[in-house]
């Protein structure tokens, strides 16, 4: 897993937490800029990284 990877599994796994707490409306925060610009670029670039980051924002999508 590279820190990119691991940085957008992060992202994915505090958008989960933050479901089950029942949260809405979080703002996140990052140090990651690769993982930050594929989220403003979702779907301009195919990584592995970018399938987590879409695989979370499409499970969060569904509680907002």
């Amino acid at each position: 897993m590279t820190p990119a990877e691991g940085e957008a599994w992060g992202l994915q796994q505090a958008m989960i937490w933050m479901k089950m707490l029942g949260y809405h409306k979080v703002i996140f925060e990052m140090d990651c800029k690769m993982v930050v610009d594929d989220v403003l670029l979702l779907g301009v670039k195919q990584t592995k990284a970018l399938m987590l980051l879409h695989a979370a924002l499409s499970h969060a999508s569904r509680y907002l």
